[in-house]
Order: C-alpha cells, then sequence, then structure tokens
C-alpha cells in the first residue's frame, strides 16, 4: 500500500513539474541546431545502485568505476570492454563513485544528465530545430521512467551555448580557472572535451593543479580531492562539477589543467 501511494505521490509530482517546466521553458519556442542548452535540475536524490539495476534493465551501457577498479555491463550482461570502447554507446550511464552521469541519443536531439554546480543539469543537444517543449518534455518523461525527478526543474530558463564558438565562454568574475577548464565544465560533451583540450580525465573528475596565493591553505571541504601540495602548488582530482568550487575558494591564484609530459619529437 505505502508504496502504491508513493508510486501515485511520484507521478503527480512529475505531472506537475513536467507542466510547470514546460511552460516556462518554453518561453524559448525552439531549440537550434547550432546551440546547446543547459538546465539546473536543481536537486536530485538518487540511489545509485537502484538505478544502475534500472539502467541495466532498460539495456543502458553502465561503468562504474569505484578507486582505481571500473565494471562495466552493456545491458545485461557483463563487458570486458575497456571505457573507450564504451563511451560512445548510448544511452549510457557512467557511475564514478556518488556522482552520476546518463547519455541519452535521439533522431531529433540527445540529452544528458550530469552534476552540475547547485545539484543536476539536464543538457539538450538538437540535431534540428525542435520545439523546446517536445524536447523537455521527451527529456523529463524519459528520466522519471528511471525514477529522476529534479527539484527545481522549471525554475530557471535554459543557458544556451555555442556549438563552435570562435572563442569558449568566459570564466565567472572572480573565478580563478583557467579557460580551458571552464569550457570543459559547461562543455557539451564532458569526455569529447577533456580529450581534444588534453585534459588528464579519470571518470567524471580531472586532474588540475592550483597555484596557492602566499599562506593559503586547502580548504576543508576540497581536502577529499587533494592528491599532493607544495608551498606554491596543490595538484587535484576533483569531479568537473566542482572545479568552479575549487577556484572560487580565494586560496589560488589560478585553477589550471595538470600539464601531462609530452614524448620528445624525433
Amino acid at each position: 500500500m505505502e508504496a502504491q501511494r508513493r508510486r501515485r505521490w511520484m507521478g503527480a509530482l512529475f505531472l506537475g513539474l513536467l507542466a510547470a517546466a514546460c511552460a516556462l521553458v518554453g518561453a524559448q519556442d525552439l531549440l537550434l541546431e547550432t546551440e546547446y542548452y543547459v538546465i539546473p535540475m536543481g536537486t536530485v536524490v538518487l540511489d545509485q545502485a537502484a538505478l544502475i539495476e534500472a539502467a541495466r534493465s532498460h539495456g543502458y551501457t553502465v561503468i562504474v568505476r569505484s578507486g582505481d577498479v571500473v565494471t562495466a555491463y552493456r545491458g545485461g550482461l557483463d563487458s570486458a570492454e575497456d571505457e573507450a570502447a564504451l563511451l560512445g554507446d548510448r544511452p549510457l550511464l557512467y557511475a564514478d563513485h556518488g556522482d552520476t552521469l546518463l547519455l541519452f541519443a535521439g533522431s531529433d536531439f540527445d540529452f544528458s544528465l550530469r552534476p552540475g554546480m547547485d545539484g543536476y543539469d539536464l543538457v539538450l543537444s538538437p540535431h534540428v530545430a525542435v520545439p523546446t517543449g517536445t524536447a523537455f518534455g521527451a527529456a523529463l518523461t524519459q528520466l522519471h521512467a528511471l525514477g529522476i525527478i529534479g527539484t527545481a526543474v522549471g525554475v530557471e530558463a535554459p543557458q544556451a551555448y555555442a556549438r563552435d564558438p570562435l572563442k569558449g565562454p568566459r570564466p565567472p568574475e572572480g573565478v580563478a580557472i583557467d579557460s580551458d577548464l571552464y569550457a570543459l565544465v559547461v562543455a557539451e560533451n564532458w569526455f569529447l572535451e577533456a580529450e581534444s583540450k588534453g585534459i588528464e580525465r579519470v571518470g567524471l573528475r580531472v586532474e588540475a593543479v592550483a597555484e596557492k596565493l602566499e599562506g593559503a591553505i586547502v580548504p576543508a571541504e576540497l581536502q577529499p580531492f587533494l592528491l599532493e601540495e607544495t608551498a606554491e602548488l596543490a595538484r587535484f582530482l576533483v569531479p568537473i562539477h566542482r572545479l568552479v568550487d575549487l577556484a572560487s575558494t580565494g586560496a589560488f591564484r589560478l585553477v589550471r589543467p595538470a600539464h601531462v609530459p609530452q614524448p620528445a619529437a624525433d
């Protein structure tokens, strides 16, 4: 009885959120194929283990990273293929410790759900001009099928980003972050962006080096991501969505990608 009541409540909540969200997001009539759109979803409470099982039952490719151990599935079957061979699969769920990324592909648009700076973000990526309500409603319906509902969906209008800009997006004022790292945070596809910029990625995290201000101390909330430090530098393996947090502490002159040594030319 309690389970049925909860399902009815979740269904009613979803329909209400869908109507409200489409009304606000639909203020922009069309999503254009020259842009992609980031929409805050607010807090998304995920039971990661249950979500992984639900995704497998729906035929997803699933990658689960815990420390240095990576486990992968294609639908209900274990997969021995390495990560690079699986990242192009759709739909895809990537679980990295407590963070979860979902990637979907469609004929008219793709979308993803990923950790954001204030909860989770929905990213809509049209292939053709598509009505906003159509794309947004389809994405929310797909997420609801996995039991995912955002608490703030529809509160903010989509943020549009040009697909092939001459220059990347400017970091927010006062955030001491390298432009390539900020471009990664807001990129349409984290995996492709990290690869194209040569940024060292491990799951949903990247290596970053922070140039410390004199006497600066790494804040306690960022200590779990700290790999090593000296008086001048601190090296982190930090979730991509926490890069702006890292660069906003006031402790660092600049947060930049870790330099990866390149082989000498012959």
